[in-house]
């Protein structure tokens, strides 16, 4: 087992641990690891200032929520990416997300389809946006990860299926 965390408002976070559950389909279409998704970190303290951040602008308090995930029995679905080009050039297309874009490059590789039940890297840096804003005004490919990498950031789960999120056993949560 476990511990995963998700930074979010007070009354998103008792919502997705109440009646509702997780909702795939509420993550942004231009995320690093894919379109739909459910986005956690092993990170407590990234959790926390995700938390703040969401809360505050939504005008509302912060608050995480822990989640115990099977591990190992999620394993045959998730998908790693290493420190290395195929996670920035993953995480471009991703970001992008047109396939206009995708099918320009030659590295076609994505999530936007879902393909990938669990996604499991790090966070690309906060300047991802704008390096992919770039490559897809000219159309070209990713050729180093050193504008979009950040050692200190933390790694990231990311569940995209509705399928995948039975490996989550139990959610509680708590205001930061």
């Amino acid at each position: 087992m476990k511990y995963l965390y998700h930074g979010t408002d007070i009354d998103s976070a008792r919502e997705i641990c109440g009646w509702s559950g997780i909702d795939i389909t509420r993550g942004s279409k231009h995320s690093d690891f894919g379109q739909f998704f459910f986005y956690t970190t092993d990170d407590y303290g990234r959790a926390v200032k995700w938390a703040r951040h969401k809360a505050s602008i939504r005008g509302k308090r912060a608050a995480v929520i822990t989640l115990i995930f099977d591990l190992e029995s999620a394993k045959k679905d998730i998908e790693v990416f290493k420190d290395d080009l195929r996670w920035g050039r993953f995480i471009i297309n991703n970001r992008n997300g047109i396939i206009i874009y995708i099918n320009k490059v030659s590295f076609k590789e994505n999530n936007l389809d879902a393909k990938y039940p669990i996604t499991y890297g790090r966070i690309a840096d906060v300047d991802v946006l704008n390096v992919a804003k770039k490559l897809f005004s000219s159309f070209e490919m990713l050729y180093s990860i050193d504008e979009i990498y950040n050692s200190n950031y933390s790694m990231q789960y990311a569940f995209h299926t509705v399928e995948s999120t039975k490996y989550i056993l139990k959610m509680t949560y708590k205001q930061v």
